[in-house]
């Protein structure tokens, strides 16, 4: 089993894209706050022709898998919050999960 935190945000700007440069700066920070966490490993996802609030909007997902449980301080939280309004975002999505391969679902991994 492997614990999994994604953090999950979109390009729009109150119905509007950020600019091409805007946008790559803000993933930037957000895998960097993420991969602040102890991990094994991380993956990226990016998205297109996800319609959000009616428009079509980018997405990107960076998402980091450790052993361990991660643990969410205040301090991560208020870094979340500060990073959504810098990029005048109504929010960051953070998923927290627990990730099994398909073989440890069957007892005895066989």
């Amino acid at each position: 089993m492997y614990y999994n935190l994604q953090l999950t945000i979109g390009s729009l700007i109150k119905k509007r894209k950020m600019s091409f440069t805007q946008w790559r700066k803000f993933q930037k920070e957000v895998s960097a706050l993420a991969l602040s966490f102890p991990h094994e490993w991380s993956e990226v996802h990016r998205g297109t022709n996800r319609i959000w609030t009616g428009k079509l909007e980018l997405s990107y997902k960076i998402s980091i898998f450790s052993e361990e449980p991660f643990i969410i301080t205040d301090e991560f939280k208020t870094q979340l919050h500060e990073l959504s309004k810098k990029y005048n975002q109504d929010a960051i999505a953070l998923t927290i999960a627990e990730s099994f391969l398909s073989d440890e679902l069957v007892k005895g991994g066989e």
